[in-house]
């Protein structure tokens, strides 16, 4: 079973504002700088992944679904990566584990089932992966509530990231 990590491959996860005054906020991308993923050689079978959360960095902010590395500064990063370890609780909660099974559902697509261990819950999570040229892509979203996470608001509410987080995982093809 093919094995990945921060070398091999990348994870992100991406943030995304709301509310009143949420243009003068910043959907976010993220990258976990230590994870590992293994995955089945065939179209079909069992992955698990790791992820280790004071592992996650911020990498830039995003406009319109592009990456906007100007926008924020290493201040701002600074802040953000400050308030997520507030918020994730490394120190507490390691790690977030997935387990899961593929299935073919096309020549180069496969659909993931499977559960996302975080903060002592567990979820029901189904991700979608698409073989592409160079990588595969792996993609999902799930709803940070259901493990006891509040989505991040400002004073008053007016700007919120939404509850849901997406989470893409590439693997290069070698």
């Amino acid at each position: 079973m093919p094995v990945y990590d921060a070398n091999s491959a990348q994870c992100f996860v991406y943030t995304f504002k709301e509310g009143l005054l949420s243009r003068f906020g910043h959907d976010l991308k993220l990258r976990f700088a230590r994870f590992r993923l293994e995955r089945p050689e065939s179209d079909a079978g069992d992955i698990s992944a790791e992820f280790f959360l004071d592992s996650l960095e911020v990498l830039s902010a995003r406009r319109e679904g592009r990456d906007d590395p100007t926008a924020l500064s290493a201040r701002d990063k600074a802040d953000i990566a400050k308030r997520m370890k507030g918020v994730l609780q490394p120190d507490r909660y390691p790690t977030a584990s997935f387990q899961g099974r593929a299935q073919a559902t096309g020549p180069d697509t496969w659909s993931i089932d499977g559960a996302l261990q975080w903060r002592g819950r567990e979820q029901r999570l189904v991700l979608h992966a698409r073989k592409t040229q160079n990588a595969i892509g792996v993609e999902g979203r799930f709803d940070q509530r259901l493990f006891g996470i509040e989505p991040y608001r400002a004073p008053l509410g007016a700007l919120k990231l939404q509850a849901e987080v997406e989470v893409e995982v590439v693997v290069p093809l070698s």
